[in-house]
């Protein structure tokens, strides 16, 4: 297996398997692999007729179950060979319910359900209008936002060329206010700049909420696919009430109507950040389980 990096000008040729079993996740957003290539150090192979994305992080080998319609069980005998060969430690990810017990039945790994890494997904119209008792709380943040800041905020979309220095300047300004690890925001602040770089060739869509001509959040999102917009970013200061509410909701009605669903990602098994998906009701989420080497 020959692994080569992830590149903006590789779409095309990778999205066809991304999207070929119609799963919303995080890892089939062909955006969301392309923008932190550099720091997890994205690669993929297509060996017979099927996809294999491959990561880096904390000394892990990383694979992706194979994706397409080839041979499954074989590609999947070729990665953990090539895995045993290269890899101190691996781990295949993404393991869907479908093909679990199949997994089971054609390798010895050691299988978990992956809690933390299962992406919630949301109706993009409920998310819109935030009608019903579940998601009262969240209609009275926005109002109460809307109230409190009266003729001093807007929305706007974010222009990719002229509102670089504007964003950047926000997030330095945001990891002093909120605090931020320094390598998660370098790492981080990398993969917002290759967002940035390639904004137009990505399709990715961003909006900013302003009180006074000053940003107090901001989103950035991308399209898994014809019915899917993915969330890639979402920044708000925390001590400003209803500023997450109010940017999340208004990037719904000004860039996610034409996607039937809304994916926010996975929790990173972070307790306030689980509720906080929860507390959106969310229509279901995708399961997902990995296998570890027997190291």
């Amino acid at each position: 297996m020959i692994f080569k990096d992830v590149k903006v000008e590789d779409k095309d040729i990778i999205d066809k398997y991304l999207q070929a079993d119609g799963k919303i996740m995080a890892d089939r957003c062909f955006a969301t692999l392309c923008i932190w290539q550099e720091v997890y150090l994205t690669k993929y192979c297509i060996v017979d007729d099927m996809l294999v994305v491959k990561y880096e992080n904390e000394g892990y080998g990383i694979y992706t179950v194979p994706m397409g319609d080839g041979d499954f069980e074989g590609v999947l005998k070729k990665i953990i060979a090539h895995a045993e060969q290269c890899d101190s430690k691996y781990k295949i990810i993404d393991i869907t319910p479908e093909k679990l017990e199949f997994f089971k039945s054609c390798c010895d790994l050691q299988i978990t359900y992956a809690r933390w890494s299962c992406d919630y997904i949301y109706d993009t119209e409920s998310m819109i209008s935030l009608a019903g008792k579940k998601l009262h709380a969240k209609r009275n943040l926005v109002n109460r936002f809307k109230a409190d800041y009266e003729g001093r905020w807007e929305y706007r979309q974010i222009n990719f060329a002229d509102d670089r220095k504007l964003i950047f300047e926000y997030l330095e300004k945001f990891k002093e206010k909120n605090g931020a690890d320094d390598e998660a925001y370098r790492e981080e602040l990398l993969a917002i700049t290759r967002a940035f770089d390639y904004s137009e060739f990505l399709e990715i869509y961003g909006g900013m909420i302003l009180i006074d001509g000053e940003i107090c959040a901001f989103t950035i999102g991308a399209p898994q696919n014809e019915n899917a917009m993915d969330i890639l970013f979402e920044k708000a200061y925390f001590d400003i009430k209803g500023a997450y509410q109010i940017i999340f909701n208004e990037f719904c009605i000004n860039s996610c109507r034409g996607y039937k669903y809304i994916n926010r990602e996975e929790d990173l098994g972070i307790e306030g950040l689980r509720k906080s998906k929860l507390s959106y009701n969310p229509l279901f989420l995708t399961d997902k389980y990995e296998a570890n080497c027997r190291a």
